[in-house]
């Protein structure tokens, strides 16, 4: 429901996770490109396509007099196989996915569209049970797993039971109607923007006709073959030449004296020669006339489709549409960055009533669940008794069931720890769509059960980020792979990902190196979170300065100078440079540096910031729990769960984002082997750099990690370097 349309990359994801074929499809993700934003438009898209499919339906009441005898109503195929299930290792993020999607959006959406989302009441007063204010537009999605997710899940789907069979509920009959109309609108638009493409396709083929056929257009609008004319022109005279001749030998042939013809032998021998001469000009004729019919062809077929190239040309919506260039120098960044930004025909106004479409097929749900509360009740009912095999088709009926809960709430999740508990009593292929989020962080062995039950996967993460924590030993795997199993480290290594891995049987991505070596999936590059130099680190450690800075984040940093650098508007960043001495990667003057600074942005009025704007993270466990009872005494600490939620290590803020991020280093002269491992690789930089959207600093002894040799830190501190150059200059 976003107002902004998606980037090229976002579209070739989009499109084939809706219409690929292949069961496995992977998206590479850097940080900010839009991952999360990614899933929604997909998820939206498999949630219209279902409403459709119960508008198709002749009885929206699928309850059938059998089903009583069999314990369960069936949810009709077409409906079950485009269910949500997103799963991963990391349960922050099954828990922030679930949370994010249904919340009430505040900004960057278009407000009538919220109002309709807000009208529907998706069995929003549950979804917001409990809470102080309404936080969600609707019981969208929730987390799974757990026995105790699960009983949550069919609790509310209870309470959803009750709710629509209480007498006082309204059926929402129109809603089918309403749907079919706005799907038609939304299907014509998309036709139009599809005949686009298809006379955008014919053009360009008619410009490469042109290049290859010589074809120029006179004034009065003929056209003319330079290369076809003289050639049809020159098999015209040379078939003329040939019957020319022909016609004297057949003449000569008719003069010769009948006596001569047969008793003649010199007659004779002359008159075999020129029959042969005639048998060999006549297949000539023959060939040259099927080779000027076949040019007479193509020069009539050219004439038609020069008539189609000028009405498609004077199409003035297709004018407005048409992408310009197709020719591009990508070695021109500002090519290739407009490139990557384009979003190709697609307005806001297409996005208002897709948005519009998604609000309304809500409603469909809606009423189709209401229609159907008795199935419902059996799915509670049999899901509840699934361990309790009370009859013969259990496993069936569990299935069943599974499919109306997941259909009720449409995005349900689970972390893969927990895969297993949830779909024990499910068969192969009974999860329909499985999304996998942060999979860059998850081991290839936990992917097996999932892989198992789901015939349809996406896999969502960013190798590049934190890697997976893997509980063997890396030379026990190295040994297991490669020595037992003979399979190379791209596959079983400590480092291989499930990410890393499905890129590799993804049909569609790119490969990062010139050795085509290191194939990843579908890869995002616009990136939308972080200012300068923040965005400038990540791109150059990690992404060899492929991902894109859009052009309203560059107008941004154009007005740059020092006075804004010290108001916050725009990315600042720098290397404060703290020696000490170390207790288990602890400096204590680095800690007390960073007391300093936080109370100098809060303090200071030309900054923006508070205390909540602010993110610390450091490499290090011991580092975080000495830096959490440090900043206990400003009061920074917040808490969730118990935890700290602003302190901790790079692995535990993944995912996340804050304006302000201070990375703290730690380790001294003593502890060079921990400050290798921190930098030695780019990941960890790279996180805690693209978790800063506004303000990034580092913390550390500089001389320390420089001496590491680490080009990770050669290009951070070159980097931030440049940036404080450039508003050094412009505030000059």
């Amino acid at each position: 429901m976003s107002k902004f349309p998606a980037s090229l990359m976002q579209q070739v994801a989009i499109n084939l996770a809706i219409n690929d074929k292949n069961d496995i499809r992977t998206v590479n993700g850097p940080p900010g490109t839009g991952k999360t934003t990614l899933l929604k438009d997909i998820f939206a898209e498999l949630i219209v396509r279902q409403a459709k499919e119960i508008c198709d339906l002749d009885k929206k009441n699928v309850y059938l007099p059998g089903d009583s005898k069999v314990g369960q109503t069936k949810l009709p195929d077409q409906i079950s196989n485009k269910n949500i299930v997103v799963t991963s290792s990391n349960n922050g993020a099954v828990q922030n996915i679930v949370d994010e999607l249904p919340q009430i959006p505040d900004k960057d959406v278009f407000k009538e569209v919220i109002d309709e989302l807000l009208n529907v009441h998706y069995f929003d007063d549950i979804a917001n049970a409990n809470l102080n204010k309404p936080k969600y537009w609707g019981l969208f999605s929730l987390e799974g797993g757990r026995k105790e997710n699960m009983n949550n899940i069919i609790d509310k789907l209870g309470q959803m039971v009750k709710k629509l069979q209480d007498e006082n509920y309204q059926s929402d009959t129109d809603a089918y109607d309403d749907f079919i109309k706005q799907y038609n609108l939304v299907e014509n638009r998309r036709n139009q923007l599809q005949d686009y493409a298809n006379s955008l396709g014919q053009l360009q083929k008619w410009r490469e006709k042109v290049q290859e056929y010589k074809i120029t257009t006179v004034a009065n609008g003929d056209i003319l073959f330079s290369k076809l004319t003289p050639v049809l022109q020159e098999v015209t005279e040379e078939i003329n030449s040939k019957k020319e001749e022909y016609q004297e030998i057949a003449s000569s042939m008719e003069n010769v004296r009948f006596r001569d013809r047969f008793f003649n032998k010199e007659k004779i021998t002359q008159k075999r020669k020129k029959n042969e001469k005639l048998s060999k000009l006549k297949r000539v004729i023959e060939e040259k006339n099927a080779e000027k019919h076949k040019l007479e062809n193509k020069i009539d077929q050219l004439q038609v489709e020069s008539h189609t190239y000028a009405r498609i040309l004077n199409d003035e919506k297709l004018k407005e549409a048409m992408v310009p260039n197709y020719q591009r120098d990508f070695s021109n960044r500002d090519v290739y960055d407009q490139f990557e930004e384009e979003t190709y025909w697609y307005t806001s106004n297409d996005l208002r009533e897709e948005s519009k479409l998604f609000v309304l097929a809500l409603r469909v749900r809606k009423q189709f669940l209401y229609e159907n509360s008795k199935s419902l009740i059996m799915a509670i009912v049999n899901w509840n008794n699934q361990d309790k095999k009370v009859k013969e088709n259990q496993q069936q009926l569990t299935l069943y069931s599974w499919q109306w809960i997941n259909f009720a709430v449409p995005i349900i999740s689970t972390t893969f720890a927990s895969f297993h508990r949830m779909f024990k009593n499910l068969p192969a292929n009974s999860v329909a769509n499985l999304f996998i989020d942060e999979a860059g962080q998850a081991v290839p062995q936990s992917v097996v059960g999932p892989l198992l039950r789901s015939p349809k996967i996406m896999a969502v993460g960013d190798p590049a980020q934190i890697k997976p924590v893997n509980t063997l030993d890396s030379k026990v795997i190295s040994l297991i792979g490669d020595r037992i199993f003979k399979v190379g480290e791209k596959y079983v290594s400590g480092d291989t990902s499930v990410q890393a891995i499905m890129g590799q049987a993804s049909q569609y991505g790119y490969y990062k190196d010139k050795e085509h070596q290191n194939w990843i999936g579908i890869p995002l590059w616009v990136h939308r979170r972080c200012l300068n130099p923040m965005f400038n680190i990540a791109n150059t450690i990690s992404y060899n300065n492929k991902m894109v800075l859009p052009s309203n984040v560059k107008e941004k940093e154009a007005k740059g100078g020092k006075l804004e650098k010290k108001q916050g508007k725009i990315g600042a960043g720098n290397w404060i440079d703290v020696k000490g001495v170390s207790q288990n990667k602890f400096v204590e003057e680095q800690a007390r540096m960073l007391k300093r600074l936080i109370q100098k942005i809060v303090n200071n009025s030309n900054n923006p910031f508070t205390m909540d704007d602010i993110f610390v993270i450091t490499p290090f466990k011991n580092v975080a729990y000495q830096l959490t009872k440090e900043l206990k005494d400003i009061n920074f600490i917040k808490y969730e769960n118990g935890k700290p939620s602003n302190v901790g290590t790079v692995h535990t803020f993944q995912g996340k984002e804050n304006k302000v991020v201070f990375l703290v280093l730690g380790a001294s002269d003593k502890e060079k082997g921990a400050a290798n491992w921190a930098v030695s690789e780019p990941n960890i930089i790279n996180v805690a750099a693209t978790r800063a959207k506004v303000w990034f600093f580092i913390i550390g002894d500089k001389k320390l990690y420089q001496s590491i040799g680490s080009e990770t830190i050669t290009k951070t501190i070159k980097a931030i370097d440049d940036y404080n150059r450039k508003i050094d200059s412009k505030s000059n």
